[in-house]
Parts: structure tokens; sequence; C-alpha cells
């Protein structure tokens, strides 16, 4: 970092030529290239068929499979799927999540429209 005067606000090194009175700016664009740097390298939340079969470790027929099954989560309107939705799929496949049973009759509508919709 390159110190313009003592007690002055650091100019980041991509900004070596800064004019005087533009250090604020300068830091600025630093601090909104380190944002976007850092959602970049966020996870999606949603991800296709090809990649949610690669995610679960299997072959794109085994996850359509399963699919039709009603053991991974349905796609949406998209062709994507929830990461979370698979994940909690995976665990219950491998015996991880278990599953409740359900007692009152009047929750069973619930349970299916979770299942059906990706709340495995």
């Amino acid at each position: 970092m390159i110190e313009s005067q003592p007690g002055a606000l650091s100019v980041p090194h991509a900004y070596p030529q800064v004019p005087p009175g533009f250090e604020i700016l300068a830091n600025a664009l630093s601090a909104l290239r380190a944002l976007l740097e850092s959602a970049r390298a966020a996870p999606p939340l949603m991800v296709n068929r090809q990649e949610a079969a690669r995610l679960c470790g299997m072959s794109v027929a085994t996850f359509d499979k399963y699919g039709g099954m009603g053991l991974l989560p349905r796609m949406n309107a998209t062709g994507r799927v929830s990461v979370e939705a698979l994940k909690r799929a995976c665990l219950k496949l491998d015996g991880i999540a278990v599953s409740h049973e359900v007692d009152d009759p009047a929750d069973t509508e619930l349970v299916e429209f979770r299942r059906v919709n990706g709340y495995v």
C-alpha cells in the first residue's frame, strides 16, 4: 500500500497513480472489487441437472432414476434444483438423516407437499 501523507488513508497497490484528493475513491473502488470477488466465490443456491448429478456423485441417468422414484427433489420450472434440498436428500439416501413418521393423519398432506417440492 502507498502512504500519501502521515495520517492519510492508504491507497491499494492496484492504484499506484492516484491523484491527490482521490484516495477515498480509490479505497471505495478497492472495497467494491473485493466485495464482487467474494460474491463470485459464493457457491450457487440452485444447480442444473448435470451439476446436481455431479454434486450427488452419480450419473445423470441415475439421478433421473432416483428423481423419478421420489428419492431426490424435483427440478423447478427453470430446470434447476436447490443445493440444500439435494444435500438433505443425499443424507437421507445415505441413512444419515432419518425421516420421522407422521402420527397425525392431518399432517400427511404437508409431508407430501414437502416431499414433492424438494423439502425432503
